[in-house]
């Protein structure tokens, strides 16, 4: 059903775009759901119980939802704040389902959905699409750090893990550009030396060079060049 195309009629057009969305995210809730009492609109505390197979059904239920309302939205479609409001709850829904996630077939499946819902919404809400959400829900795998295993067939590659990432980060939003930029100085600045009376025995592991370089070549992306040009120098 969500895969269909949108009805041509102008007046059923925005109840379409209300309805999708409202399905989408209420199949997904319902298979994360750990209870039947559970209300919370965004709360996907089952999904990491879920099997990747599973997982992966209901990124492609988000993903199908937004490609096919895709050209509807893009089109400048007028929208009531009861959708607006629709679209900011699909939207912070969807950030959350990256929490946990460690499957790379997975990962790369929600980078690119992630970039198809900045694609898509982020015109639509300039002031509430969910950005500090869903950089939150990415700063926790950077540095991407992935070995294909052997014999892999899945063709995904850190490069290409990589490189999906930094086109969620290079979204053009100043507060996302500022969280970014404030994530890859962290990773370049030299680590403080904890007191010999420090409690907390978990110690962060400096960063190596080969890191720290590819650092730099991200840090020039969001200061200064589309990924590209930095890429061809």
């Amino acid at each position: 059903l969500l895969s269909l195309p949108p009805s041509s009629s102008s007046y059923q057009e925005e109840k379409e775009v209300l309805l999708r969305f409202k399905l989408s995210q209420n199949g997904v809730q319902r298979r994360c759901a750990l209870d039947e009492d559970t209300e919370d609109d965004e709360d996907l505390g089952g999904l990491s119980s879920l099997s990747r197979l599973r997982r992966s059904t209901c990124f492609t239920l988000l993903h199908t939802t937004l490609v096919t309302l895709q050209p509807l939205l893009l089109s400048s479609l007028e929208m009531t704040e009861t959708t607006k409001a629709q679209m900011q709850s699909f939207a912070s829904l969807t950030t959350s389902c990256l929490h946990n996630e460690t499957d790379p077939r997975c990962l790369l499946q929600l980078l690119q959905l992630f970039s198809t819902l900045q694609n898509t919404l982020a015109p639509y809400l300039p002031h509430n699409f969910p950005h500090e959400e869903l950089f939150d829900a990415m700063a926790p795998y950077y540095p991407i750090q992935f070995t294909p295993p052997p014999n892999d067939v899945h063709g995904i590659t850190q490069n290409i893990l990589h490189n999906v990432y930094m086109d969620c980060l290079t979204w053009p939003n100043e507060r996302m550009r500022e969280l970014s930029v404030e994530m890859v100085l962290d990773r370049l600045r030299p680590l403080e030396k904890k007191s010999y009376y420090d409690e907390d025995d978990d110690e962060e592991e400096e960063a190596s060079m080969d890191e720290k370089l590819e650092s730099l070549r991200d840090l020039k992306v969001l200061l200064f060049l589309n990924k590209e040009e930095s890429q061809d120098n």
